[in-house]
């Protein structure tokens, strides 16, 4: 069914004035959501990198300038929640521009009831709400490459055209090396239009001029980006452990369960996603309006979905990039079941599209950023200066965060199971090397005393949580300082050496010098000797007095998942 408007049934002015209040009642609550929704551990690290970039420690070119854009909101003021709010902002706006190109390409093929429809459904898969307008380079990739199709579906096409396509090809490589699983969609267009032109040499000039466009264009936006070259072997054996590790490498299904779950909750969205390529095959046989190689071309949007058996980051958050171009078929389902027919199916379709994400917005509210901003206020209440930090994620981005290869949110994906499997323990190194005085439980491994519930059970060696558990004491809630409890007379190392404060009995010795309640004192790296108390226990607490912020430690979880 080609794009050509219906008169009878429900395709009519009602119709889509209705499915236009929805789309923008999606986008209202997408706003809010941008302004309210916990923030993810990956925003939090795109922050940190930010903070990274612009102290100059990223020497890896690729894939870093969404880190050089993050880095622009640390001038914002605020903290770090507010920062990333702010990026929000952008994000939306990318998010905002993908519905638009969505349509604009679902109606090249289909009525304007069956488009609108598909920017409803696309609202409506629960990772792409809850996370289109996260901080992250996924949206403004997803946005260029929406963008590209529209101009690449053209079928009137221009060197014009061809330059511009070019161009955000260019750009979208430059903002993240998974634009090539978009790439097949365009090759296919122009082999397509190649071969229906009988060969001919304009239709090969444009491809040619498309593929010199992109070319150019990232050369330029890389040089501008790294105008040293800086770190151009970091960068090639960082494309080295991407193309090895993050495709085929890691094996198939690696996000297997992740897909399970996204097909349980928006099963209905699937299943139009399903029936609309069903529809796109189908109409390849047939002969129609739409030239052939224009279907066959329409059909391979689906090739963005296939990184979910091989691609090892096909997590929730990559799910607005891979489902943007399949809303393509949700539009053709619509046009050939529903639209134009008197079908109550439709109607009750529109109501559920409309239902579930609001469904979603009122669930994502049970986990506002009340937790996390407390806890952040309170870091920078106890260090009014940054500080070396133990932090899984980055969330105290303005920090100096350890990044220590192996441990944490890390660019190397399979360091931590490296790491594991090695069995050397690290954190002695770490502690002696990056002298962290701040351990922040905002994941298990961290969570010392096990007090806090957490989404991500990230774990540690035995011997590196001992290491901790022995040299961090908690201070405040999540946050911990480095320190010693102590019941016993006897030797005990110092790890980290600098200034302390006694906490315990009156009459104690510390390398035989007597110890009174507050008093402050410099340790060395190494082994130390304490006497003289009977009972009671002694705390050796990091810094001059530090004082605990009079701010209520909060409840509920810092992440709650997705």
């Amino acid at each position: 069914m080609n794009a050509a408007s219906h008169s009878t049934g429900l395709n009519s002015p009602l119709i889509r004035k209705i499915l236009l209040g929805a789309v923008f009642l999606c986008l209202f609550l997408q706003f809010f959501m941008a302004l309210k929704f916990e923030v993810n551990q990956d925003e939090f690290y795109n922050l940190n990198m930010g903070y990274e970039f612009l102290r100059g420690e990223i020497s890896n070119p690729f894939q870093t300038i969404m880190f050089r854009i993050s880095g622009l909101f640390s001038f914002l003021p605020g903290n770090e929640v507010d920062q990333i709010v702010a990026g929000r902002m952008l994000s939306f706006l990318a998010a905002a521009l993908t519905c638009f190109f969505i349509f604009k390409i679902s109606r090249r093929y289909f009525s304007v009831e069956a488009s609108l429809f598909a920017v409803l459904v696309f609202f409506g898969f629960n990772y792409v709400f809850r996370h289109l307008t996260a901080f992250r380079a996924d949206i403004l990739v997803t946005m260029c490459l929406m963008a590209l199709l529209w101009v690449v579906s053209d079928p009137n096409q221009t060197l014009r055209k061809a330059v511009i396509a070019g161009g955000l090809i260019g750009l979208a490589c430059t903002l993240s090396l998974k634009s090539i699983f978009y790439m097949p969609i365009i090759a296919i267009f122009l082999l397509g239009r190649w071969a229906g032109s009988q060969w001919s040499r304009a239709a090969f000039v444009q491809g040619l001029v498309m593929f010199l466009a992109a070319i150019a264009a990232f050369a330029i936006i890389f040089i501008l980006h790294n105008p040293a070259t800086q770190g151009s072997e970091q960068g090639a054996d960082y494309l080295r452990s991407v193309s090895g590790s993050s495709l085929l490498g890691s094996g198939l299904f690696n996000r297997w369960g992740i897909f399970v779950v996204s097909l349980f909750r928006s099963f209905l969205g699937w299943g139009l996603v399903l029936a609309g390529f069903c529809v796109v095959l189908l109409q390849i046989r047939k002969t129609g309006a739409r030239p052939k190689v224009e279907t066959i071309a329409l059909a391979s949007f689906i090739i963005p979905l296939t990184p979910v058996i091989y691609y090892y980051h096909a997590n929730p958050y990559f799910y607005p990039f891979m489902l943007a171009p399949a809303m393509v078929f949700v539009a053709a389902a619509a046009d050939r079941f529903f639209v134009g027919k008197k079908s109550i199916v439709f109607v009750v379709f529109l109501c559920i599209f409309t239902a579930l994400p609001v469904g979603i917005f009122i669930r994502s509210m049970s986990q506002p950023q009340t937790a996390q901003r407390t806890v952040i206020n309170a870091v920078h209440e106890i260090f009014p200066e940054p500080v070396p930090v133990i932090d899984y994620s980055g969330m105290i981005s303005s920090f100096d965060r350890v990044n220590e290869s192996g441990l944490f949110i890390n660019p190397d994906i399979f360091a931590h199971s490296t790491y594991l499997k090695s069995k050397t323990p690290k954190m002695a190194h770490v502690i002696t090397t990056y002298k962290p005085q701040i351990l922040l439980a905002n994941v298990l491994g961290l969570d010392l005393n096990e007090d806090f519930e957490h989404a991500h059970r990230y774990v540690m060696l035995e011997e590196d949580t001992r290491i901790l558990k022995d040299n961090y004491i908690q201070f405040w809630g999540p946050v911990y300082v480095p320190g010693k409890v102590i019941n016993k007379a006897g030797e005990f190392e110092i790890l980290m050496g600098g200034t302390y404060t006694y906490e315990g009995p009156p009459g104690v010795r510390i390398d035989g010098m007597q110890i009174i309640q507050g008093q402050v004192i410099d340790l060395t790296t190494g082994t130390h000797e304490i006497s003289g108390w009977g009972n009671g226990q002694v705390r050796l607490v990091w810094g001059d007095n530090l004082k605990k912020p009079d701010i209520e430690v909060p409840t509920r979880p810092l992440f709650n998942g997705s």
